[in-house]
């Protein structure tokens, strides 16, 4: 029986919180996000969950409703993904907006399909045999200008004591700057003596025998400042250090190529072609399934070994999104993925033990599909009606 779309539900969230903020946190929170359940004519449905990144969700709603959906309904699943959407006009002229949107249906496709076959997600991307956990690293380190980084040690240690590979933290950022799109358009700047002075107190506060790393969101405007940090960093033993500077290939091949330290970018990859030209530009590759479809992050699998970057995950948005970068790290065979620690009341929206985590390890369920269920009293209470 052929197995068709028969209707898309966008669930849309937006701005809970009203009390003053201590720390700031992912800007999504407060900007707002969707997730998509996409049902079929056979009662199966799956779930998926676009990157809160990719455009506004003004822009996002108007794009899925317009162009999107239209295309899709009573479409037979197997055909719907990125290649059936180039055919499209509309395609080129909205991409950007297309693309996270395109991959959280594909998420809920391949949901649907694991359903189908009673197994997790992960096995039926990969015929190997694995084991069932992966080791995550902290991923938070947020303060405001006004703010003592020292802050930061305490969180560290804390996961530390978890068991967590290692702990990531960035450069103070403006109350007055909290914008995602604004901080990437123009990356602000920082005291940079009083954060050189932080990396080097975390450091021996946390002990050598811990990961840790910067991500520091594109930040650095010299080349002269990045030498000093990479080679400090590779002094105390970092692991990597994220973004250093403005995304650009030819630049981040010659920063490579004066770096002691592993370099990571990656998280805007939307397409294979992309993952293709940043492959030599990098030590460590950052893909995210929310913006580059599963369907296209499996054929990394096939040619795995022409990749001689580490690839760990991108994973710093809702339950859904991470649950997907889950099962595919674990199919593509990468160990070791990024866990966003910041605070986010939207991480109830699916039950408290659907993502189990024990002495840094995530642990997958041998539920099938993605393995979600929603809770439906948080879903209620934050729901916004479209």
């Amino acid at each position: 029986m052929e197995i068709k779309i028969t209707d898309i539900e966008v669930f849309l969230f937006k701005n809970p919180i009203k009390k003053r903020l201590k720390f700031p946190l992912a800007s999504y929170v407060t900007t707002g996000f969707i997730f998509f359940k996409v049902k079929t004519n056979i009662g199966a449905y799956g779930f998926g969950e676009p990157s809160p990144y990719g455009a506004n969700i003004r822009n996002t709603l108007k794009v899925f409703k317009k162009y999107f959906f239209p295309s899709v309904i009573n479409k037979k699943i197997e055909i719907v993904n990125i290649n059936y959407f180039k055919k499209f006009d509309f395609f080129k002229k909205n991409e950007i907006i297309l693309r996270p949107i395109i991959a959280g249906i594909d998420q809920a496709i391949w949901d649907i399909k694991a359903k189908i076959k009673e197994k997790p997600l992960f096995k039926i991307l990969s015929k190997e045999k694995k084991n069932n956990k992966l080791k995550l690293y902290a991923s938070g380190g947020m303060i405001f200008d006004h703010q003592n980084y020292d802050h930061l040690i305490d969180e560290a240690l804390k996961f530390k004591s978890l068991g967590f590979y290692g702990y990531k933290f960035r450069p103070s950022i403006s109350k007055k700057k909290q914008s995602h799109f604004l901080r990437n358009k123009y990356p602000p700047d920082f005291d940079i003596n009083k954060f050189l002075k932080f990396i080097y107190k975390i450091r021996k506060s946390v002990g050598d025998d811990f990961n840790l790393m910067v991500d520091f969101g594109c930040r650095i405007k010299s080349i002269k400042q990045f030498k000093y940090f990479s080679d400090y960093m590779f002094e105390l033993k970092f692991f990597f250090m994220e973004e250093p500077m403005k995304r650009n290939i030819k630049l981040y091949k010659n920063l490579i190529k004066n770096s002691k330290i592993d370099i990571a970018t990656g998280e805007t990859i939307s397409s294979i072609k992309k993952l293709s030209q940043w492959k030599s530009s990098c030590n460590i590759i950052q893909p995210d399934s929310n913006l580059i479809s599963i369907t296209e992050l499996i054929d990394i699998k096939k040619n795995f070994k022409k990749y001689t970057q580490n690839i760990i995950l991108h994973n710093w948005a809702n339950p859904i999104s991470m649950l997907s970068n889950f099962h595919i790290s674990k199919a593509l065979g990468c160990d070791l993925i990024e866990y966003n620690i910041t605070y986010n009341p939207f991480s109830k929206i699916i039950p408290k033990n659907t993502i189990k985590i024990k002495k840094g390890l995530f642990k997958h369920s041998s539920r099938s599909g993605l393995g979600i269920d929603l809770n439906y009293n948080m879903i209620n209470k934050y729901r916004i009606k479209i």
